[in-house]
């Protein structure tokens, strides 16, 4: 099981601000990467928002969680996390700004999470996440700890 791609919706705090719904999304889309049907038995995802500038503060933005759906050998499914936050909006406008004018990002947007499975086999598995935004590239990045990163 795999965490393929994940994605914010909308990407910058402009398009946000020209949205009438205000709704922020994430967009996950979970593989089973293996050879045999996966049921996934928990899927925990978390985002929150860490800064460097307040001690690698965290203030959380949004938890949701998904249970009991299987997935067959191939199968890709999108779970979306979605939340309205000024907050979010103001971090993220802060964010762009000083990379625009070529300052240090010192906020960031972070998704993480772990997803519990069940093998054809009868092994319950584990597979956490941790993928935080950058602004200039405006995508998740994957972690490289390998404590964070991870699939048994």
């Amino acid at each position: 099981m795999i965490v393929r791609t994940i994605k914010l919706d909308p990407i910058t705090s402009s398009t946000y601000d020209g949205l009438d719904n205000k709704l922020w999304k994430i967009q996950l889309q979970v593989t089973n990467s293996g050879g045999t049907i996966a049921r996934v038995l928990k899927c925990v995802v978390f985002s929150y928002l860490i800064s460097e500038a307040h001690g690698m503060g965290r203030e959380d933005v949004c938890t949701e969680e998904w249970e009991n759906f299987t997935l067959i050998p191939g199968e890709r499914r999108q779970l979306d996390l979605k939340f309205t936050s000024e907050d979010f909006r103001a971090a993220l406008h802060v964010m762009e700004y000083a990379i625009s004018h070529k300052e240090k990002q010192y906020t960031w947007p972070v998704c993480a999470g772990t997803i519990t499975y069940l093998d054809d086999n009868g092994f319950t598995r584990e597979t956490g996440f941790l993928r935080s935004w950058d602004v200039k590239s405006r995508r998740f990045n994957a972690s490289t700890d390998p404590e964070c990163e991870y699939a048994d």
